[in-house]
């Protein structure tokens, strides 16, 4: 175990370029792939870097929508917009799906316990947040 730690990477900036592709350049530029959906999820925790709690999400759902409306490839509003009720209905098991997929897309890649810091953490009934340094990470101006 603490040999592990030994091998921890350094965390590699992140950067969202302006077609909303997620890239760790000091990775090798390394590329993360992700649904239109997930990606939404992901860009809004981002944005808001103290954390949000998921029972709160309903209340976001205008920006989540407009994140999605950017990012998306879907032209059906209708469609959009059951899209991201179902993502912040919180009898529903979507968003713990697309956390889950965001963390599977980052631990796929990055391995030696670096992972931890680019997908969406918290404990039960607390804020959910990215723990990498807001330094490290570079948004659009679009977003």
């Amino acid at each position: 175990m603490a040999s592990e730690k030994n091998n921890k990477l350094k965390p590699s900036r992140l950067i969202i370029d302006e077609q909303f592709r997620i890239w760790l350049p000091d990775y090798n530029n390394m590329e993360i792939l992700l649904t239109p959906l997930p990606k939404t999820l992901y860009f809004f925790i981002l944005k808001h870097a103290d954390g949000i709690r998921l029972k709160e999400l309903p209340a976001f759902r205008k920006e989540l929508l407009q994140i999605y409306a950017k990012i998306g490839n879907r032209l059906n509003l209708d469609q959009m917009k059951k899209s991201i009720n179902d993502l912040t209905d919180m009898r529903s098991n979507s968003v713990h799906e697309k956390c889950s997929r965001i963390r599977e897309a980052f631990t796929s890649k990055i391995k030696n316990g670096t992972a931890d810091l680019y997908y969406i953490s918290g404990t039960r009934n607390q804020p959910k947040r990215i723990l990498l340094q807001q330094t490290l990470i570079s948004l659009p101006e679009n977003l």
